[in-house]
């Protein structure tokens, strides 16, 4: 009893999100049957899962002879393998997620009573739980929940090392960076931003209470977590690296995107040629082939082709693409799926139309619309304007605040994935770290309405 008197704040959050979570599975199956959860992209982590199982090869090739994959990371295939050992009910992979991201808000309040107060723990805590995107999006079988949970739960171990210089803190923050890095390619250099900001620690500590020593048993450690992982893709594919996903994307994905620039033809055009590119190269290869390691050499090179030849032009889309990562948010389409709308074009976030079809493209595919989605458009943008302000607002009070470094550190991992994305930005790039920019958004208005109120209560205006 006294531990739920103690954490009855913690208790209500977490049963707010997940019912929240559990709602929109049901209106969402309800509306579109339980075969929606299962699209896209979680359609090859559940053939990884399952070749797991059944032959103990973490390939998704449907047939035999089954190709070992060294794209994706094994974590999440790993937890579906788990799952479907026990029952093959899709279902209950939802429920899974949506117990992660309930924890998620639970550990989003804990980090900011940590760095800031209880009030803005409580209403990043809220406003997560309540978000239309992540509660609709956390019930597919997708990978980013489990994802989320590992970040915030480093962040949270990391922020108690920062405040408290508790070394037990440090450790278990790296542990969990560990499986963090083994869940999505994505991560796999935020060990700097990590590592970096121990080291400013270590320079502007007033008291010696952490030294390069401790630093160096940190590095060992996540590099023993991260080798099984390393020494599995030395033995299959003689490469001792994480994944292959770098190689492949930047040929697929990001020089496309300067051709088309360079063209003048829609990004998704230039994209669809360098795949076709790729099969008449490769014509006997299959798809699952192609994202490994041997064929990293050939993406690589030819892609730097491209980026080498306009270098200004390629920064410049990863600068603009932040832009683009913090105007977009999915709302519009999620609300649509979750009350279903059905008229018009439902599914693309119009800033992704407009990074990939520009203005005249942007202004089509609004005349497209009925009225409702357009409402829900203007919605979803006035909403993610209104977060984007209080978290630049909140840059304005980081030098007045005890908690500098953690507030850095939020702030780091947010923009490391905005660049790291770039001109891909999607409101599913965006969902990892969506919890502290809500969590820093919350401290803008905190801090916001106080310095407001107490010039008010001065007569300073």
């Amino acid at each position: 009893m006294r531990f739920f008197q103690k954490h009855k704040l913690e208790i209500l959050i977490f049963f707010l999100a997940f019912f929240v979570k559990l709602i929109t599975l049901f209106l969402i199956t309800y509306r579109e049957g339980i075969g929606v959860l299962s699209e896209s992209d979680a359609l090859v982590y559940i053939q990884i899962a399952k070749n797991i199982l059944n032959y103990r090869v973490f390939s998704w090739s449907q047939n035999l002879p089954l190709i070992p994959d060294s794209f994706r990371m094994p974590i999440f295939p790993l937890l579906l393998a788990f799952i479907f050992s026990l029952t093959q009910k899709i279902w209950l992979v939802s429920i899974v997620n949506n117990l992660f991201s309930a924890i998620t808000c639970v550990l989003v309040f804990l980090v900011a009573k940590k760095v800031f107060n209880q009030k803005i723990g409580l209403l990043a805590a809220l406003v997560l739980a309540l978000e239309p995107y992540m509660a609709v999006y956390t019930n597919f079988v997708l990978i980013e929940p489990i994802f989320t949970l590992f970040l915030v739960i480093t962040v949270y171990f990391f922020v108690d090392f920062l405040k408290f210089n508790n070394l037990k803190s440090f450790y278990l923050s790296i542990i969990f960076l560990g499986l963090f890095m083994l869940t999505k390619p994505f991560a796999s250099y935020s060990f700097f931003i990590f590592f970096s900001i121990a080291l400013i620690k270590i320079l502007t500590q007033k008291i010696k209470l952490f030294t390069l020593k401790q630093v160096s048993l940190a590095g060992v450690l996540l590099f023993l977590i991260l080798s099984p992982w390393l020494i599995r893709n030395k033995l299959v594919f003689n490469h001792f690296s994480l994944n292959s996903s770098r190689d492949f994307n930047l040929y697929h994905w990001y020089a496309p995107i300067i051709y088309a620039k360079e063209n003048n033809i829609p990004r998704s055009d230039a994209i669809h040629l360098f795949y076709q590119k790729t099969v008449e190269n490769f014509p006997n290869t299959k798809s699952e082939e192609l994202h490994n390691f041997q064929f990293s050499p050939y993406f690589r090179k030819e892609a730097l082709k491209i980026i080498l030849s306009n270098p200004l032009g390629y920064a410049k889309l990863h600068l603009v693409g932040v832009g683009y990562f913090f105007l977009t948010n999915g709302y519009r389409s999620m609300l649509m799926r979750l009350f279903g709308i059905t008229e018009g074009k439902i599914i693309a976030d119009p800033v992704s139309v407009f990074a990939n079809q520009g203005i005249e493209g942007l202004i089509s595919y609004i005349n497209s619309l009925g009225a409702k989605p357009i409402i829900l458009i203007i919605v979803g943008f006035f909403l993610v304007l209104i977060i984007n302000f209080f978290f630049v607002v909140n840059l304005f009070f980081i030098k007045k605040s005890d908690s500098f470094l953690s507030e850095i550190l939020l702030y780091v991992l947010i923009f490391y994935f905005a660049f790291l994305i770039g001109p891909l930005a999607s409101a599913a790039y965006k969902y990892p770290v969506q919890p502290l920019i809500l969590l820093l958004a919350s401290a803008g208005f905190f801090r916001c309405f106080n310095f407001w109120q107490e010039k008010l209560r001065k007569g300073g205006i």
